[in-house]
């Protein structure tokens, strides 16, 4: 790989992109998510089907919105559609913008006759050593924007080739066999100190870390200038220990962003699913210490219209797209801002603005709302609980609910395990990228689905069979045995108008079927050591003050010798069925 800045391939050229600025303005973005079944054989990889009238109707929206950033993931957009908008200046991206496009391959004779076909006006330029190639087709990503040399703006068309194929999985040996490599990487920057740009096309991620090496690094100012790296993808497997690797690797460094764009998860390659975890993995990965934990209200909005939070811990994060929608127009802030005061240089993440999918005519269209998938996977499963199936309900409440009705909470919690960057479930780590959350269920690979099956297996026995049987109920919570019981938060306000669950901090799990709150806090945890129950009782009552009441309506169920026990605190040492309110406990 050659890195190389674009003022060293365009000499005096003149650009002032909006998304390389420092500003503490937001820039725009929008993203394409195609939908399609890719073709692979010894002469092309593109679309098996004429997709033109999707891509026209994304190139559309983007003069529309007038985003500064459009991007198109690889081996997408056929040669012929961006033929039709360079030939046309009504088409082409208004100053201060950038368009990043993953073009289906081409070969060297229909890549000479498309250059030669430009309008003399237009600025072009390719490394001519793939020329020499004598395979059978390049994979090309073109930046398009416009720029201005000697006094006069100009259409720039800079062609990017992908420097290495990818891994032999899922047909990978027709890239390998039949691809020209490139060796140019380009980074498009305004200046020495604005954000740099930079595309490493798909499995070119995988090589990333190793073509950096301390030398290039420093050439690169790579740390002290900030980068937003692309990652424009058609690939089955984005979860790949080398792809965690490639991210980790970008955001080890201060003031990076990655931006990952795949096919969606109903695009299929030949016969096959792409993907078969149904997570394309889309999205935002990026490092800020502003995100702002007691402010959900953006969290949520982005959720409901397919932007899924992940903490990774620190100062990282992941914002990952609805893996079925096709486009998404975004508000985001600079990689690194450099102007005003320190409040007001705040990166709280980006903005999910509109969601887009096609209708039967191939035209996006903006939808309200997406389906994240995660009540359909409950009905599936046959958890039942009412809270959590119920769409009106906070997402994030449902992921507090299925973290403390499971015992998934961090040991020394206190009060502020229910602040976003404390649940358990919307953590993440940066080795695995496990997807742990109830609430984002299109996810279907086998990790990320046994803790989500741990969740409802859990949840449905607390709810349907311990609470409904008073014989479970210890005397701790006696009061509660005439009681009929609901698992999930209670929306109920005191005469302030402030709800109390939230003044409980949400540990209190337990609703009267009327809706009002149960001043005690429960967990299942199945078949569990004795160990093991007695340290998720602990963190449980550490929630709570050593002289509050609740602190002693904590009780731990679990599933011992054919039947369900629990411990509480005002148990014995023995350990023995529970019936008729005669309690058993250990460890104390």
């Amino acid at each position: 790989m050659e890195f190389k800045f674009i003022d060293n391939v365009v000499p005096e050229l003149t650009i002032n992109l909006n998304a390389l600025k420092r500003t503490s303005e937001t820039y725009s973005m929008l993203l394409y998510q195609h939908e399609g079944v890719l073709a692979a054989n010894n002469q092309r990889i593109g679309n098996h089907a004429d997709v033109s009238q999707k891509l026209t109707s994304f190139f559309d929206l983007l003069k529309v919105t007038d985003a500064d950033l459009g991007l198109i993931p690889e081996y997408c957009c056929p040669f012929q559609i961006l033929t039709e908008i360079v030939n046309d200046p009504e088409k082409w991206p208004s100053l201060g913008k950038v368009w990043v496009i993953g073009m289906e391959s081409i070969q060297k004779d229909q890549l000479v006759a498309f250059v030669a076909a430009l309008n003399p006006d237009i600025i072009n330029h390719f490394d001519g050593r793939v020329m020499t190639g004598t395979k059978n087709f390049l994979d090309p990503l073109i930046y398009l924007f416009r720029g201005t040399k000697e006094g006069h703006e100009k259409l720039i068309l800079l062609i990017q080739f992908k420097n290495h194929h990818m891994g032999v999985w899922s047909g990978g040996d027709v890239e390998r066999d039949n691809m020209i490599p490139g060796k140019e990487l380009y980074i498009l920057r305004n200046n020495n100190s604005s954000v740099h740009l930079m595309s490493v096309i798909c499995s070119e991620a995988m090589n990333l870390p190793a073509a950096m090496d301390q030398n290039v690094q420093n050439s690169l100012l790579w740390g002290d200038v900030p980068f937003l790296i692309l990652n424009p993808q058609v690939n089955p497997g984005p979860n790949h220990q080398h792809f965690l690797a490639f991210r980790n690797f970008v955001l080890a460094a201060q003031r990076t962003e990655v931006i990952g764009l795949n096919w969606n998860n109903m695009s299929k390659i030949g016969t096959h699913d792409l993907l078969s975890s149904k997570f394309s993995r889309s999205g935002i990965y990026t490092r800020t210490t502003d995100m702002g934990f007691k402010n959900l209200a953006r969290v949520r909005e982005n959720h409901k219209r397919g932007l899924y939070y992940f903490y990774y811990g620190m100062d990282r994060h992941a914002f990952l797209l609805n893996s079925k929608a096709h486009a998404f127009l975004f508000n985001n802030t600079s990689v690194n801002i450099n102007e005003g005061v320190a409040a007001q240089q705040m990166r709280n993440g980006p903005h999910l603005l509109s969601t887009y999918v096609f209708d039967e005519n191939d035209l996006l269209q903006p939808v309200v709302e997406v389906s994240d998938c995660h009540i359909s996977y409950l009905n599936s499963v046959g958890c039942h609980n009412a809270f959590l199936n119920d769409p009106e309900n906070c997402i994030i409440e449902k992921e507090l609910l299925a973290c403390i009705s499971t015992g998934e909470i961090p040991e020394k919690s206190s009060k502020n395990w229910s602040e976003l960057n404390n649940i358990w479930s919307v953590k993440s780590l940066t080795n695995t990228e496990i997807n742990r959350r109830i609430t984002v269920a299109e996810d279907i690979d086998a990790d990320s689905t046994l803790v989500r099956d741990k969740y409802a297996g859990l949840i449905e026995v607390l709810d349907a069979e311990i609470l409904n049987n008073p014989d479970f109920i210890p005397q701790c919570l006696s009061d509660l045995k005439s009681e009929t019981l609901v698992l999930g938060y209670s929306k109920q306000r005191n005469q302030d108008n402030e709800r109390l669950a939230r003044l409980q901090y949400f540990r209190c799990n337990l609703t009267t079927l009327v809706g009002e709150m149960v001043r005690a806090t429960v967990c299942y945890l199945g078949t569990a050591s004795d160990d093991k129950i007695g340290k998720i009782f602990e963190v449980l009552q550490g929630l709570f003050d050593h002289d509050s009441r609740e602190r002693d309506r904590v009780v731990v169920f679990y599933y011992r010798n054919g039947t369900y026990r629990s411990k509480s605190s005002e148990s014995s040492n023995g350990i023995g069925d529970i019936i008729s309110g005669e309690e058993n406990s250990f460890l104390k």
